[in-house]
């Protein structure tokens, strides 16, 4: 699988000239990208990362969009649990880089219904609240979240609540395996189909991961792909779904135990028995 791994990434080496292979200590190379050279079919790609590093030996940490200059406070001790630093960088991205779609992928340590994207530094973090403070006025046609138990219906319904102008989350509703999202083979596919539509690229995105994890039999493969704009009218039938169980739960008791039962996810973050998947649950029922 590696071998494989590793002749996929030399393809794409000499088929997108904005790719770069960046080792990560103790893992199969990752992909760095350069916003800066693709040429011809390639440049109706272009991948940007916003990234903290370390400084001054580790006391410290800085802000790089590798290889732009210009990108405000690079090379600065930045905060990014502040939703004005999120703000900052898409703002930058949707100047320097119009596009049609924008994908926006948030990967750090995720917290459920706290949120993602912590900074130890700054003992802060990105509340979902946040997030939607952050991308107030973008249009974002995927918000992927490369990190643990983002896809819950909480987040889902906080991020279509609060007027996001953006039509896919993209997440896991359970632990991120090791590798996270495989952005070699993502983005493989995506300047191969520059023209995907918003939903055919999470689609992509949410098999790929399946696929690619297939392998590793000890891996939770939940990555899902949720059309926020289905999300409000979903929340409406829980409601009154809900209220027709709590109406009579003594009657329903039984039934909703077994449906718990029957959609527990045993490697939820908030303990063996507290998070159940919705759909499973209400299958069930």
């Amino acid at each position: 699988r590696l071998r494989e791994r590793a002749e996929a990434e030399k393809k794409l080496a000499r088929a997108a000239p904005d790719v770069l292979l960046e080792p990560r200590a103790g893992a199969v190379p990752r992909l760095a990208f350069d916003p800066v050279r693709p040429e011809g079919e390639n440049a109706r790609v272009r991948v940007l990362r916003a990234l903290e590093l370390a400084a001054n030996g580790g006391t410290g940490a800085a802000v790089a969009l590798e290889p732009v200059t210009d990108y405000p406070g690079d090379g600065q001790e930045i905060n990014m649990g502040d939703p004005a630093t999120l703000a900052t960088f898409v703002a930058y991205v949707a100047d320097h880089y119009p596009s049609e779609h924008l994908l926006l992928d948030l990967w750090d340590h995720g917290d459920d219904f706290r949120g993602i994207c912590f900074d130890y530094e700054a003992d802060d973090f990105l509340s979902h609240a946040e997030i939607v403070e952050a991308l107030d006025g973008k249009n974002i046609a995927i918000l992927a979240a490369d990190a643990c138990g983002i896809a819950n219906v909480e987040a889902a319904y906080e991020y279509a609540k609060g007027g996001l102008a953006v039509e896919y989350l993209v997440a896991n509703e359970g632990y991120t395996p090791d590798w996270g999202i495989p952005y070699d083979v993502i983005a493989a596919d995506l300047v191969a189909h520059s023209g995907s539509s918003p939903k055919e690229l999470a689609t992509a995105l949410v098999e790929t991961f399946v696929d690619f994890y297939t392998h590793e039999k000890r891996q939770l493969t939940d990555l899902a792909a949720i059309d926020l704009g289905k999300v409000k009218a979903m929340v409406d039938r829980i409601w009154v779904a809900t209220a027709i169980l709590e109406a009579d739960m003594g009657a329903y008791r039984g039934l909703v135990k077994s449906a718990r039962a029957k959609a527990n996810m045993g490697w939820s973050q908030a303990g063996w028995e507290a998070t159940v998947d919705l759909g499973a649950f209400f299958s069930a029922i």
